[in-house]
């Protein structure tokens, strides 16, 4: 590790971005577009360098708790559990495959990381809460802190608080200081990551030296930790709130299911302090089993020590019933599936004899010779490259008719959009940007001429919030994945609006319900996809992200799509965006890397029904919408050196010329070539002395008469 830096002194941080107004420390700030404790997945953009590769990673879930702060649970991207204290060494991975698991799950509200206080990553935290008033008014003490921290901060899920993150120390200093709403910790301790990165403060990992800050909030050093942490404090469930969650779990006795009966009778010791109503809240319930065994139930209850390490709290009690409710819904749900998808082969309705001797109809298309009419579709790229304001335009094409990308549209109609990353405010905000735009091309100068389009997307274009709901296509079930409701209640919405030509479902990852790398729950996700398309006659367009590696490449193709083959596969369509990068923008295009980030690059590497296509540039304007527009690569230096040769030739022969014609003398470009050998007047060979004096009579910038002689005009 690098040596500390120590805790900058006030007022030198961040070139003083910090605003003094009634304190030595105070700071407003802009909170970020969302609700408490959404479901928020960050992109890997969203993260520092520093923590992409650490192997700290994990998921979480969010457990509500009546007019108290929700709880936050680790879940590991490895084993699915939850005993990250147990399972040091198989619970965490990396930021992007932490990402993936995150996405796969609706069950699932973020990504978090674990800080074991391994002296390998050196990673530190600070947790603030209920810092922020409605106006965004930092508390003074709050902002000195992240001053003082000068490293990456972002908001917290609750948006009303902050966590700062470090590579350094408190000097041991750490705890919770409840009076102050201070959470400092060094090790022992899961932190959730939202990407909502605070602007004060630098998007890096600074190394700090914060034994000052530690010490100005913590009377003593607290005992080194040893990476396992107790159950956190806090109110006890009651006696109420465990038999409604007893009574969701089905009783297993002593026989099958003992491990989850020892959870079961450890929670319960440990929320009621081995109380007597607690063993008979336990007893009650294991009298429902045939294996019921009184001084069992009794031994057990009264075994348990709560020591601090490795215990089991009322949070089991919860997890236990809500696997349970989601297990009996899913049960119902897929034996309601089968029993409709039970039906026999029709042979008859599957003969070609009719095909035979019939013409077979033309095809139709959404986007004229680019998307068809009634495929299943990828539209691939990174975060931020702009995928989602891409299909929102599409969606006003398809709505309006007007062209897409400067294409033109095949049959207009209704779009069905889901969307479950961008909640309706988003969504408002883009399309403003989409509809001026559009405004834009039909007349500048005369809002009014939109007015007949505006009409058409107001009756046509249908945007479904569906932010932090479950919108799974698939979900698994014992171990098998399985097609869910959605399918079905996509299906029933479309036959309600009649003449649907689109239907998005945004992203792909919402709504993907088995593992994203294997292909054959990838298939299963395409065949549902299909069953929407076939049903309602529609386009079906999948945004989907593209692999971290491919964002280093910006000539991949298909195999850029993140996830199993199985999704490309099953496409009948895959559209790529990708942003030009910044190394080859300067190098093969002489474009800054600033103006680079506003270009992105738009093909069907697979188009099964198109001819070949090289694709079109792209243009981000204000708002974010794309435009198409032209990139043409720069000069090479040969060809520079080429241009530079013949412009020097042109004045020097000019001139010649020139002087020739007042001396009574006519140069042939016989003779030039003989007077530039001999005087060697041009510098240059003979054959690159022809070759400029050809250029320059087909471009007119010299000219030859009938009798062989060269001439200004």
């Amino acid at each position: 590790m690098e040596q500390l830096k120590e805790t900058p002194a006030a007022g030198q941080t961040n070139g003083g971005a910090f605003e003094r107004v009634h304190s030595d420390y105070s700071m407003t700030v802009q909170k970020p577009n969302s609700r408490p404790y959404a479901r928020h997945i960050p992109s890997l953009e969203e993260i520092p360098p520093e923590l992409e590769e650490l192997p700290i990673w994990c998921a979480w879930r969010l457990i509500p708790k009546p007019g108290k702060k929700p709880d936050k649970v680790p879940v590991s991207p490895v084993t699915g559990g939850s005993a990250w204290r147990k399972d040091k060494a198989t619970f965490c991975t990396t930021a992007e495959q932490a990402i993936h698991y995150a996405e796969s799950r609706q069950d699932l509200h973020g990504v978090g990381f674990i800080l074991y206080g391994d002296a390998d990553h050196g990673i530190i935290g600070g947790d603030i809460d209920h810092c922020i008033d409605e106006h965004g008014h930092v508390a003074p003490h709050v902002a000195e802190i992240i001053q003082k921290a000068d490293t990456y901060t972002e908001f917290s899920p609750g948006l009303n608080g902050f966590r700062f993150i470090a590579r350094g120390t408190f000097g041991g200093y750490t705890g919770n200081s409840q009076a102050d709403g201070v959470e400092l910790y060094e090790g022992g301790r899961f932190l959730t990551f939202t990407g909502h990165h605070l602007e004060q403060s630098p998007f890096a990992i600074e190394d700090r030296d914060l034994t000052e800050l530690g010490r100005q909030y913590f009377d003593r050093k607290e005992a080194p930790e040893d990476g396992l942490e107790s159950a956190p404090e806090g109110d006890r469930m009651s006696l109420q709130q465990m038999a409604l969650l007893l009574a969701c779990i089905p009783n297993q006795g002593q026989g099958q299911g003992y491990d989850e009966f020892q959870k079961i009778a450890a929670a319960i010791s440990y929320e009621t302090g081995e109380s007597q109503d607690g063993f008979t809240l336990l007893n009650n319930w294991c009298k429902q089993s045939d294996k019921y065994d009184a001084e069992k139930t009794r031994t057990t209850y009264f075994s348990f020590t709560h020591d601090g390490e490795k215990v089991t709290t009322g949070k089991t009690l919860y997890f236990l019933a809500m696997d349970e409710l989601r297990r009996l819904e899913a049960e119902k749900e897929f034996s309601d599936l089968d029993a409709a998808n039970d039906d026999p082969f029709d042979l008859k309705a599957a003969s070609v004899a009719e095909l035979l001797v019939t013409d077979p109809p033309e095809r139709r298309w959404l986007v004229n010779e680019r998307l068809p009419l009634g495929v299943v579709g990828l539209l691939a790229a990174a975060g931020g490259t702009g995928k989602s304001m891409a299909t929102l335009q599409l969606a006003v094409s398809v709505a309006t008719g007007l062209e897409w990308l400067e294409m033109e549209m095949g049959e207009p109609g209704r779009v069905l959009m889901f969307s479950a990353e961008d909640d309706r405010e988003e969504i408002h905000r883009r399309l403003k940007a989409v509809v001026e735009m559009y405004a834009d091309t039909i007349d500048p100068f005369d809002n009014a001429s939109f007015q007949p389009y505006r009409d058409k997307i107001a009756e046509r274009l249908y945007v479904f919030d569906c932010v932090g709901k479950d919108n799974r296509l698939t979900a698994k079930m014992n171990g098998e994945l399985h097609r869910t409701a959605f399918v079905r209640r996509v299906i029933e919405v479309a036959e309600q609006v009649p003449d649907t030509k689109l239907i998005v479902l945004d992203p792909l990852a919402r709504f993907d319900g088995g593992d994203p790398n294997d292909n054959a729950d990838s298939t299963r996700l395409i065949e549902c996809a299909e069953e929407i398309r076939k049903a309602t006659g529609a386009t079906v367009l999948l945004p989907h992200h593209v692999s971290k590696a491919s964002m280093k490449d910006n000539a991949s193709g298909q195999e850029a799509v993140r996830g199993g083959s199985g999704l490309v596969d099953g496409s009948r369509w895959v559209g790529l965006l990708s942003t030009m990068r910044a190394d080859i923008a300067e190098k093969e295009y002489g474009i800054e890397p600033e103006e680079a980030a506003k270009l992105v690059r738009f093909t069907t590497p697979k188009a099964n029904y198109s001819a070949p296509w090289e694709g079109v540039w792209l243009r981000r304007i204000a708002g974010g919408a794309l435009v198409p527009t032209i990139v043409e690569k720069a000069e090479g230096k040969a060809d520079k050196k080429a241009e530079e040769r013949y412009q020097a030739f042109l004045v020097i022969a000019r001139d010649l010329i020139k002087k020739k014609l007042d001396a009574g003398e006519y140069l042939t470009p016989r003779k030039m070539r003989d007077y530039a050998g001999k005087e060697g007047v041009f510098g240059i060979g003979d054959q690159s002395l022809r070759a400029c004096t050809t250029r320059a009579l087909e471009n007119g910038e010299l000219f030859q008469r009938e009798d062989g002689t060269l001439r200004l005009f």
